[in-house]
Formats: C-alpha cells, sequence, structure tokens
C-alpha cells in the first residue's frame, strides 16, 4: 500500500481543487490519500465526504493572497510566511510518514519542496497551470526553469502545459484532470436561445469579452448569456466592471449573473452552447469537456490546452484568445447553424469526452504517483492513455 499525501493551498471550489475531489472518487485501492490543506473552505467537507484524511493547517491570509501583480515587499512577507508554514509543515509530514508527497498548486510545490527536503521523501508537482512568464510574470524563470529539476515527478494537464516547462530529466506525465459523464441525450432545438460562459469571474477568464462579444453578435433577442461562476478570489471589482459593461451595453435584460454554483451540470443540459472565452491560453480547460458531455456546441479559445481536445469544425470551433470579434463572429455562425448541423457537432463532442473519463485518468495518474514513490524508472514523457498495467506494477 502506497501513502500518498497530497498538498495543495487553497480549498476554494476551484479547478485543481474539484479535480482532485473527482480523483479521489475513484482513486485505486493500491494507495491511500491523505490532503493536507492550508486553508479551510468548502472542498474539506466534499474530501471528508469520500473518506479522505483532511488536515488544514492554515496559511497566512496574507501569503495565500498575495497577487502575481503584488509589490517587491508583499512578495518577500509571502515567502517568509511559505518558509515559517513549510517548518511546521515538515514536523507533520513526519508524522504521517508519507511515502511520496504530491504538490498540486504553485504555492504549495514551493513549501513542499522545503518540506521534504532531505526526507528521502520523493515529491510530485502536480502542474495545473501553465508557467509562462504571461502568467506569472518574473517568476516564470524558477517555476519553468529550475523548479522542474527539484521534484522526482511531474504530472501536467496538457501538451500546452508542459510546452511551458523544461523539464529535463524528470519524469512526466501528461494526464488531464478527467470528467465525470453522464451523456444525458437531450433534443438540440431549432434556435440558440441559451449561451454559457462558466468559470470563476477572473479578468483572464474572459467574461467581459464574452459580454462585449455577445452584445454586437447577430443573435435573435431571445437569446440569453449566462455567466456562471463567482468571484472566488477576492475579484469582486472585476464582478462590478462586468456588471456596469452589461448595463452600459444595453443587455441588462440578456445577461443572467447565476454566482457560483456547486454543481453547474444541471444548468449546462439548459444551454445550447458554451463559450470558453479565457484571454489567456487555458492550461486544459475542464469546462471545455463539461460542456461536450452536457450537449452544448462548444467555442473555445487557442492556444492552449482546449485546442487539444477541440477540432476546429468537428467537434466544436476555435478562436484566439481575447479576440471580440472573432468570437462575435463565431457566436452569429454557430447560432445560424440549422439544429442538423449543431446535432452533428454534439455527437462529435460526445465522442470525444469518452477518453477523458474520469475512470480512465485517474488510474494513470495514481500509478504513475505510486511508481515515483517506489523508485521505478520511468519514460521522459508518458501520456496517461499510454500507460500501461505492467508500468503500475
Amino acid at each position: 500500500m502506497t501513502r500518498v499525501a497530497y498538498l495543495i493551498h487553497s480549498a476554494a471550489p476551484s479547478g485543481a481543487e474539484l479535480a482532485l475531489g473527482r480523483a479521489l472518487s475513484v482513486w485505486p485501492t493500491h494507495s491511500t490519500v491523505e490532503v493536507h490543506l492550508a486553508a479551510d473552505g468548502p472542498v474539506v467537507d466534499t474530501y471528508r465526504r469520500l473518506g479522505v484524511r483532511v488536515h488544514v493547517r492554515p496559511l497566512s491570509e496574507a501569503s495565500r493572497a498575495t497577487r502575481r501583480d503584488a509589490g517587491a515587499r508583499a512578495k518577500a512577507a509571502a515567502l517568509l510566511a511559505l518558509l515559517r508554514y513549510a517548518v511546521r509543515l515538515r514536523r507533520e509530514l513526519r508524522g504521517s510518514r508519507p511515502d511520496v508527497v504530491v504538490a498540486g498548486s504553485l504555492k504549495a510545490v514551493v513549501y513542499a519542496r522545503i518540506a521534504t527536503a532531505f526526507s528521502g521523501t520523493p515529491l510530485v508537482w502536480s502542474v495545473h497551470d501553465r508557467v509562462g512568464r504571461d502568467y506569472l510574470g518574473p517568476a516564470a524563470p524558477f517555476f519553468s526553469r529550475v523548479l522542474p529539476s527539484l521534484v522526482d515527478g511531474i504530472i501536467v494537464n496538457s501538451r500546452a502545459t508542459l510546452a511551458s516547462l523544461t523539464a529535463g530529466r524528470t519524469p512526466v506525465l501528461i494526464c488531464p484532470p478527467g470528467a465525470r459523464l453522464r451523456r444525458v441525450a437531450r433534443p438540440v432545438g431549432e434556435q440558440v436561445r441559451n449561451i454559457a460562459v462558466l468559470g470563476r469571474l477572473s479578468p483572464w477568464k474572459g467574461q467581459l469579452e464574452a459580454v462585449r462579444a455577445f452584445a454586437s453578435a447577430a443573435l435573435p433577442s431571445s437569446t440569453r448569456l449566462h455567466l456562471i461562476g463567482g468571484a472566488l478570489f477576492g475579484e469582486h471589482d472585476y464582478e462590478s466592471v462586468l456588471r456596469e459593461t452589461v448595463a452600459e451595453l444595453g443587455v441588462d435584460d440578456r445577461v443572467v449573473f447565476h454566482g457560483h454554483v456547486d454543481d453547474p451540470r444541471f444548468l449546462l443540459e439548459e444551454m445550447d452552447m458554451l463559450a470558453h472565452t479565457s484571454v489567456l491560453p487555458e492550461p486544459f480547460g475542464s469546462v471545455v469537456l463539461e460542456g461536450m458531455d452536457a450537449g452544448c456546441v462548444v467555442i473555445a479559445s487557442r492556444p492552449g490546452g482546449p485546442a487539444e481536445v477541440v477540432q476546429d469544425g468537428v467537434n466544436g470551433f476555435l478562436v484566439p484568445c481575447g479576440d471580440v470579434d472573432a468570437l462575435r463572429e463565431a457566436l452569429t455562425s454557430t447560432a445560424a447553424l440549422g439544429p442538423g448541423a449543431r446535432r452533428e457537432l454534439v455527437a462529435a463532442g460526445h465522442r470525444t469526452t469518452g477518453r477523458y473519463a474520469i475512470g480512465v485518468t485517474t488510474p494513470a495518474r495514481a500509478g504513475f504517483i505510486r511508481a515515483i514513490a517506489r523508485g521505478r524508472r520511468l519514460p521522459a514523457v508518458t501520456e496517461w492513455h499510454q500507460w500501461t498495467e505492467e508500468m503500475d506494477r
């Protein structure tokens, strides 16, 4: 039995945290997992309901909330807080004696590396974010070039994420977070009446661009844009800007703010289209799979992870990141398609999602972590669908 300690700095119901919950629900019995969180929050109960042992050791708010654009003094204070936190975590890990530690966020991998130094415990970095300069700024070289050489294994959620790293000799598994599939059969309507944008409210997620494109697109007056997601990380100013823009553009009666929704699936199953509108390359984009599985026609941003899932014109459509004009044209042309054409896109999307099912991706993820714990010699890069039972032994 392999004992795995999973470290994440946040307990918000966001991408990495929710992805871990999905994985834990089908985790293989050859390993036990305990989760160490640096904050209290909604996912604590989610993990505990799955029978997972959860340790909550809060990191100082100043460190957890430090933004990428913070000043030098704030970043120095945050680093000092991480060092102190790592020392306390080191004592905690000595007590639980895991066979392998997995860091599931950027902050977590920093304090995990300090906490496990010279302990002999292997460290795996599960990378959910692209580590390019456009996302991390001046810190990017440290995360992209230095850190990969300081861990024993790396799991990335897409080839796009891997491209932002210099892994060197560290073995890598390309493994998407996986999706729970339902594939509820539902009719395709004569008209596109509901378009969803699903994701936490954040400037880089592109809700503002979605609103602008929607307001200028040639759509029936009955068509509604649904913004599903809340401002989870203190980005309430952005939500205010969104609401002001909706009013200024005169579409306040056609744009619906749903806020955070624990399980958005029931909403997606009422949507005709899903627009993924990130203005920076998305590391993976689970919402694309969720939209396809719920029977939506998907429009997604490229480059990034979604472009590895969406085949333009086959199972959805791709537009350049942040290009409002291109998004407007895509909304207009997709809504103009007849129900037969949209039905073919939905069917192709359903065929795509099968290879990303949580029951397919999780065994590869767990097997890779177990192999690192055992000191197995692994290929430089392996994709989740290449993982075999022989590699898992």
